[in-house]
């Protein structure tokens, strides 16, 4: 897990078809604009499989008081807990040769 001072937690658990809780996800993420983007992709999937979607959001200590009060167990939250995806890597610019470019002139 990932132990930062703004860490954002995000919990996401998906319904079937019949709106039976088939269990969740717990991540640990390091910004909101992260659990954000998590959020919509998770929203996306719940709407083409047709199912819901109960998601949890928010800093460490609230978030684990929430699912405590949920009813669930520390062994049940340290079983939910999975690794957050890596970030997309950036593309950057190609490297410029080496040497220096000259026009040649045309001789006339």
């Amino acid at each position: 897990m990932i132990k930062s001072k703004k860490s954002v937690f995000l919990r996401y658990e998906f319904s079937n078809e019949a709106g039976q809780l088939e269990g969740g996800d717990i991540f640990e993420l390091p910004s909101i604009r992260e659990a954000n983007a998590m959020t919509v992709d998770i929203l996306k999937v719940a709407n083409q499989d047709g199912v819901a979607a109960h998601i949890t959001v928010g800093y460490e200590a609230p978030f684990y008081g929430l699912l405590k009060n949920y009813g669930m167990t520390p062994a049940q939250i340290d079983a939910e807990k999975v690794t957050a995806p890596a970030p997309k890597a950036k593309k950057s610019a190609p490297a410029k040769k080496a040497g220096k470019k000259t026009a040649k002139k045309k001789k006339k």
